[in-house]
């Protein structure tokens, strides 16, 4: 219903939350394949849709079908655990990795973030307007890589970060986070 609610509310996307179970340890048993079945599912869903889908965490069963299933990423501090690899995948495929740190100095983390082709940002837990990006550290000649995103079934948009902080969009997308009891954008 939350998806269905994003719809109605003008969303081009959605990026739901707490998919990642066994990390998350929900107090029953539940196994990776449980796990990936689930994230199908989800993209899946979004996509019947015509919703854009990120695949939100779950970088212990990042696969070839995931990548493929969703149509970007969003992770949560993969440079403070050290497991960005996975996130990676999503970059070859030319599809966006949006990420996010929430402890740590941008200097730690940045120029690998760059260098992988994340749009990467630190932000407070509190997830306020505050943010410091990325991309506002890259050298003015270094060529940023542009991104790509499906749009549910009706187009895609492509984007660059800019030096001055924002990004170039056309059209603007609007991504609702649909975990929780609602659907935000």
């Amino acid at each position: 219903e939350r998806m269905k609610l994003a719809v109605s509310l003008g969303c081009d996307g959605i990026e739901p939350d707490q998919n990642n179970p066994v990390g998350n340890n929900p107090g029953f048993p539940i196994t990776y394949a449980d796990e990936k079945a689930w994230y199908l599912e989800i993209a899946r869903q979004a996509h019947a849709l015509g919703l854009s889908v990120g695949m939100k965490n779950g970088i212990e069963i990042v696969d070839s079908e995931l990548v493929g299933a969703f149509d970007w990423a969003l992770n949560e501090e993969c440079f403070q655990y050290r497991e960005c690899d996975g996130m990676k995948q999503f970059v070859a495929a030319g599809k966006a990795v949006f990420q996010v740190e929430y402890q740590g100095d941008t200097a730690s983390f940045c120029p690998s973030a760059n260098s992988y082709g994340f749009s990467s940002m630190k932000k407070r837990l509190a997830l306020d307007a505050w943010r410091a990006t990325c991309w506002l550290a890259l050298p003015p000649a270094q060529t940023r890589r542009a991104h790509t995103c499906r749009i549910g079934n009706r187009a895609r948009v492509t984007w660059l970060p800019r030096a001055s902080g924002g990004a170039v969009r056309k059209p603007a997308l609007r991504i609702c986070g649909v975990g929780g009891d609602s659907a935000e954008p």
